[in-house]
């Protein structure tokens, strides 16, 4: 069964909740720029998985799927940060570093599911037209060889 809204994706559905997670983690966080950005970049991985979606071509989904596995890398980076910084315990870090990477394992393959159905596709279309394309060529070969031999008429010459 094909995927009719963005909203049927485990990718999305699982990146609102990692949303959710981050925001409840870093909401009394007093580093404001720090917050700031990882709940842009968390945010950024189900709005990337949305847009992508919603734009109706494979290729362009593909290319939103990637920038969200980005997105959710730059999350993870900042969570590493986070533990440094004593803004979260090794636990906490561990969990939702658990989560992104699920997100961007199920965006993966996502992506190669997308892939198959091109290549699939652009096989479909090499086989189709291999043939004709194959019976053009020699047709194209054996005019141009009609050509060359009536413009330079094969000589024999005989010697004695």
């Amino acid at each position: 069964m094909a995927i009719q809204k963005f909203e049927d994706i485990i990718a999305w559905q699982k990146s609102q909740a990692f949303a959710v997670g981050i925001y409840a983690v870093f909401v009394h966080s007093k580093d404001f720029g720090f917050r700031d950005q990882i709940c842009r970049a968390v945010v950024s991985v189900s709005n990337n998985i949305a847009e992508g979606f919603d734009r109706g071509s494979d290729a362009d989904f593909s290319r939103f799927l990637y920038i969200a596995i980005s997105s959710c890398s730059e999350v993870k980076s900042m969570l590493h940060l986070a533990e440094k910084l004593q803004y979260i315990t090794t636990l906490q870090k561990e969990s939702l570093l658990e989560k992104g990477d699920e997100i961007s394992k199920i965006i993966r393959g996502l992506i190669k599911s997308l892939d198959g159905r091109k290549t699939k596709s652009l096989s479909k279309t090499v086989k189709g037209i291999s043939d004709k394309a194959v019976c053009l060529l020699v047709l194209i070969g054996l005019i141009v060889t009609n050509f060359i031999y009536q413009l330079y008429p094969l000589q024999l010459y005989i010697h004695n």
